[in-house]
């Protein structure tokens, strides 16, 4: 199966490596967890996308020496041509920073929940920039909480 493009972007243009986010990863996990359990407040679902995002353009920003290298990418190509590319670059870091903790081993059920309840939560929003930019990145729908045992 080819690499999505999301994937793509996040590693060979802004070059996040697995070893970087395993470095992060208790940081990582904390916030993706804090996040998860703002989206099962009232009314937290903001806060909870915001942290997020929040997530996701730290880590584009830390990477500063590449970052106009995956925005290029994203520029050039006419499925984002009406989007704003710092959005779709940090869309395209997060869903992949989700799926790196969702394949990383060990994950307890109710840790694989909360990515879940994330993912559903993004999915419903049409992961900020709508289905057919994200179709072009490969970002599936992931898989609803309803459907998590």
């Amino acid at each position: 199966m080819p690499t999505p493009l999301y994937e793509k972007i996040v590693v060979d243009h802004l070059k996040v490596s697995p070893d970087f986010l395993n470095e992060q990863d208790k940081v990582i996990g904390q916030k993706l967890k804090f996040a998860a359990q703002e989206m099962r407040r009232d009314h937290g679902d903001i806060f909870a996308i915001n942290q997020c995002l929040h997530l996701a353009a730290s880590i584009v920003l830390n990477r500063s020496e590449t970052v106009e290298e995956a925005l290029n990418v994203i520029r050039r190509d006419r499925a984002f041509s009406n989007l704003d590319p710092t959005t779709v670059l940090v869309v395209a870091t997060f869903y992949y920073l989700l799926q790196f903790e969702q394949k990383k081993p060990g994950n307890s059920a109710e840790e694989a929940k909360e990515l879940a309840r994330i993912t559903e939560r993004f999915k419903n929003i049409n992961w900020l920039i709508g289905d057919k930019p994200m179709e072009s990145l490969g970002i599936s729908e992931g898989v609803p909480i309803s459907e998590q045992s």
